[in-house]
């Protein structure tokens, strides 16, 4: 759901931007979370992994120190920038529910924008 990308793009500002870039390109203390960095390492593991490994190494300073709603959340922001689409229905906050959905990358390439200034979507390259 479109709502929850968003309120995982609040979050993200709140507490993942400094590491990991306006554009989650990551930087020197924060990797990638968008393109070719992040389908090599997450490219056909499945959603359930992406969520725990966020949920039990971030935030760096206070590992497992959102709620499982808010992972979810920022998990669902962080799939959005890759240029997955939204779901009919909200993503699961809970890895038993993900386990069976494999990351793959969209075949849609896609510039993503700054977080910062209001921009959180995805933009598509025209």
């Amino acid at each position: 759901m479109e709502q929850q990308a968003q309120a995982g793009a609040s979050l993200y500002v709140q507490s993942c931007i400094e590491c990991h870039g306006a554009t989650l390109r990551g930087s020197e203390t924060g990797p990638a979370l968008v393109g070719a960095g992040f389908w090599t390492k997450w490219g056909g593991q499945s959603l359930a992994a992406l969520y725990q490994i966020t949920q039990v190494t971030m935030p760096v300073n206070n590992p497992n120190g959102f709620n499982s709603q808010q992972y979810a959340n920022l998990v669902a922001f962080m799939l959005q920038q890759n240029g997955l689409p939204a779901g009919q229905t909200a993503m699961a906050d809970n890895a038993g529910a993900l386990a069976a959905i494999k990351l793959e990358e969209s075949e849609t390439p896609v510039r993503v924008a700054s977080v910062i200034n209001g921009a959180s979507t995805a933009q598509r390259v025209v």
